[in-house]
């Protein structure tokens, strides 16, 4: 009966770890409109590359404003680039046999490049207008700082990709295969609140799994 009891117990507590530990792995919730993603995020900071940092830029212009692998910050997050010789934000006639969404000025890297932007305090939620110069199709892999990694479609037009984490984050990669096409994105969103991680399901049945087992052993001596 006793090693019933013990059996029972020490399952229990197996279950509660394996709760514990599954309660405690990050999940990514990918959105592929503004609306719901703005309705499962909050404080959000939207960067569109416009403004007195682009000045100088003139839509229907070619015109670069910044041409710059080492990195450019635009308020709380810095913009650098791997695997590629430069990075900028351009006029929306740059390119005018290709690009003319008249959408303003848009950030653009060069093909095959890797694009990491690093945020000044963490955040749990991200989100982005992709597309490329030529109006191929494709597809980048997004690696987030806490280990979340996803996947967003790009072509012709500018596509919506959002991704809110319950686990926050300092930085996204977005990796651009070699190859593909020269991305480009505008109207980068970024922010929400950063909530204390919650007790985990499993964690009391774990703990009082434990404390079961140590009432026994000492009940066993008493009668030993």
């Amino acid at each position: 009966m006793e090693e019933n009891m013990k059996t029972a117990i020490l399952i229990a507590a197996a279950t509660g770890f394996f709760g514990f530990a599954t309660q405690s792995e990050a999940a990514l919730a990918s959105y592929s409109d503004l609306a719901s993603f703005a309705s499962a995020t909050s404080s959000t900071t939207l960067l569109d590359f416009e403004g007195s940092s682009f000045a100088g830029l003139t839509a229907g212009t070619n015109v670069w404003s910044t041409r710059d692998v080492a990195g450019f910050s635009i308020g709380d997050a810095t913009f650098t680039v791997t695997g590629g010789t430069y990075q900028a934000v351009i006029a929306p006639a740059y390119y005018p046999t290709y690009y003319d969404r008249g959408t303003g000025n848009v950030y653009h890297a060069e093909r095959g490049a890797n694009v990491v932007i690093n945020f000044s305090s963490a955040i749990t939620s991200f989100a982005f207008e992709l597309s490329t110069i030529r109006r191929f199709g494709g597809s980048a892999t997004l690696q987030f700082s806490n280990g979340d990694s996803a996947t967003a479609s790009f072509g012709d037009p500018l596509q919506f990709h959002g991704f809110v984490s319950d686990t926050a984050f300092t930085s996204v990669s977005i990796l651009n295969p070699a190859g593909s096409d020269y991305i480009l994105f505008d109207n980068v969103r970024f922010g929400g609140n950063v909530a204390p991680v919650p007790l985990p399901a499993g964690l009391p049945l774990m703990m009082a799994g434990v404390g079961a087992l140590a009432l026994l052993k000492r009940r066993k001596k008493r009668q030993g």
